[in-house]
């Protein structure tokens, strides 16, 4: 038994590491009250134990680590303390655990709800002193043993319950297998916890520079995101962001009507531009002049988005090969049922070509699909993002919020910022204001740099 559990915590450990586990970057702290007693048919035969348990308080300190979307790691110490039902032989009869540390891994049997049950199984190691008082023909008598150390494994299941964006509480159980001891029986111990866990900044916890690569918008998302950041309102002249999601024809005629709809003045005023800022001479204000100049940002404009076609070119190759690396390496760990990289990013252009083709509930069932088997790959978290972009196109706002919301709980994405600003849009849409605000300021604070934030700002104006 010692070997077994020996050899399971080394290929646990094993795999963690394999997957980019890193004790320094946690996903959430908590804490949990923690009700310990040891199973009455592992007491030794002749100790009177009285019938039922009397379950000892703890506390324990913990630390989690979301390793994948379905898989979870907590790394926990504390104290615990048993309380042995023996009133015939003593007033007081305690095991007190201390150190104690134990790790277990939790998988998730569903994702995307305010309630996530899960498995878990674990490691625990324990010192351990008993003390024992009572009174024996008159005299008080009190004995502590001399302090020992054992190991346990354990198996159990729990649930975690939201209860806003950063806080849940976690409720579990397991009973724990003694491996270490040489008592016979070997104890058993059941165990009950109930506690909070608050999750931390996940910009903080995205590792090194060099691991973060950076997903620039390819011309599919492009062409999606057309409608998805246009203003509800009309304003005097033309954004710029909105002009960066608006094809090359368009954002040209967008230009030319903003320059006609204003007055000579304001076009030809040297005060509004700065003296000597413009090589371009305005003394012979007319139609001509004003076509003249509209012609040369055209010109300009078309340079520019030919350079701009240049780089997104660049910008998908690279993508594809980032796939195709990542693909390969996730497979490496899970085996023949894998998609290689290759495959996974044809199933995905497949899926954004249905996107575009607005066969919205096609796409979700495939991009559903494709993050089921394949949830370790570095566009997942892509593929979730799109079963959102998909329910808000369909109009089912609330699907929507909670798959952007998923992609919130992938340790690291690609679509962090979309997904902060596609919630707080859909929530807008269903009159949640309060929630809209939140994850526009969410995403101004922990993503300063996103294209997105300028956009994020002025809605946040409008609220």
């Amino acid at each position: 038994m010692k070997r077994f559990a020996i050899i399971v915590f080394i290929c646990f450990g094993s795999v963690l590491f394999g997957q980019g586990f890193s004790l320094t970057q946690p996903d959430a702290v908590g804490g949990n009250f923690v009700a310990m007693a040891q199973d009455q048919a592992t007491y030794p035969e002749g100790m009177g134990v009285e019938e039922g348990m009397a379950f000892g308080p703890g506390l324990e300190f913990f630390l989690k680590y979301d390793v994948s979307p379905k898989l979870f790691v907590t790394i926990g110490t504390g104290l615990n303390t048993i309380n042995h039902n023996m009133p015939d032989f003593f007033d007081v009869a305690r095991t007190t655990l201390i150190p104690t540390f134990e790790i277990k891994g939790a998988y998730k049997l569903m994702t995307g709800s305010q309630f996530t049950p899960f498995l878990l199984a674990g490691v625990h190691a324990f010192g351990h002193t008993t003390t024992m008082e009572g009174n024996f023909g008159g005299a008080d008598f009190s004995s502590t043993t001399d302090r020992y150390y054992d190991g346990a494994i354990f198996v159990g299941g729990g649930a975690d319950v939201a209860i806003n964006e950063r806080t849940s509480l976690q409720v579990s159980g397991d009973l724990r297998f003694v491996v270490s001891s040489d008592a016979d029986p070997q104890p058993q111990y059941w165990v009950a916890k109930a506690g909070i866990a608050y999750q931390l900044d996940k910009k903080s916890q995205q590792g090194p520079v060099q691991e973060e690569i950076e997903y620039p918008l390819g011309d599919d998302e492009l062409a999606s995101l057309d409608d998805l950041f246009k203003d509800s309102g009309s304003g005097d002249g033309f954004d710029d962001l909105d002009l960066l999601f608006q094809p090359e024809e368009e954002a040209a005629s967008s230009m030319s009507e903003s320059y006609a709809d204003n007055t000579y003045d304001d076009l030809f005023d040297e005060s509004s531009s700065g003296a000597g800022s413009s090589s371009y001479d305005y003394s012979g204000s007319g139609p001509s002049t004003l076509t003249a100049r509209i012609n040369e940002l055209k010109q300009k404009m078309d340079a520019g988005f030919q350079q701009i076609s240049v780089l997104e070119n660049q910008v998908q190759e690279n993508e594809r090969v980032i796939a195709n690396l990542s693909g390969n390496a996730a497979g490496s760990y899970a085996g023949g049922d894998r998609l290689s990289g290759s495959d996974f990013q044809r199933q995905y252009d497949n899926n954004l070509q249905k996107v575009n083709a607005k066969n919205y509930r096609d796409a979700i069932a495939g991009f559903s699909q494709l993050m089921s088997g394949n949830p370790d790959h570095k566009l997942a978290s892509n593929c979730q993002y799109w079963i959102g972009e998909c329910y808000n196109a369909l109009g089912d706002y609330s699907k929507a919020i909670q798959a952007f919301n998923s992609v919130m709980e992938y340790r690291s994405s690609y679509k962090f910022d979309d997904a902060l600003i596609m919630t707080g849009l859909c929530s807008m849409k269903i009159g949640d204001n309060d929630r809209a605000r939140q994850k526009f300021q969410e995403l101004v604070n922990r993503y300063p740099e996103s294209e997105y934030a300028p956009k994020a700002m002025r809605y946040l104006g409008r609220l």
